[in-house]
């Protein structure tokens, strides 16, 4: 019993190169837009914040038509307002979802796990307190793609992170490279 459970192990892990192969990678270059500790895009004067940008790296593979995994980097940018400063980024590994809804537009749900460093100034009443901490923390990923499989496409993308007690929200639109 033990041989034949060996066997088809060995058998699964010697075709998976050719079954990932089939399905094909891609990489994508996002710009985005954070909201940080759920504050408003917008200001009072319903003007975006001048200083919330962001941007990704991501690269991922399918294993099938629905399932796949990805990596990336974000760089949150930094972020400056009356309680103080903040500049954060980090490497990210998730499992994605993808759901093709049409030829060429797949939606995409994706739960993952993001190693982040961040550093900034909390201002308080008698002394400003400087801080360069890390850690991990899971987050959470919704999108859209447009665009074949393999080629140049297109993608929104809406993505939770929490950085410790930091909650940071990003809308990111990407080019995507299927191969």
């Amino acid at each position: 019993m033990q041989k034949k459970c060996f066997a088809s192990l060995a058998a699964v892990c010697a075709l998976m190169p050719f079954t990932v192969a089939a399905q094909g990678g891609y990489a994508g270059l996002g710009i985005g837009y954070g909201s940080y500790d759920n504050e408003d895009f917008f200001t009072a004067n319903n003007e975006l914040h001048d200083d919330r940008s962001t941007w990704q790296i991501n690269a991922g593979m399918r294993l099938s038509p629905w399932f796949g995994f990805e990596g990336s980097y974000v760089d949150f940018g930094e972020a400056d307002g009356d309680g103080g400063f903040l500049d954060a980024n980090g490497f990210g590994a998730a499992a994605a979802l993808h759901m093709p809804v049409h030829d060429v537009t797949t939606l995409s749900v994706r739960v993952g796990h993001l190693w982040w460093d961040a550093s900034g100034t909390a201002v308080a009443p008698i002394n400003d307190f400087h801080f360069d901490e890390d850690g991990s923390d899971p987050f959470y990923g919704v999108g859209i793609h447009v665009g074949n499989e393999q080629g140049l496409g297109a993608g929104l993308r809406y993505d939770w992170y929490e950085l410790d007690e930091t909650d940071i929200e990003v809308a990111s639109i990407n080019l995507i490279y299927g191969f």
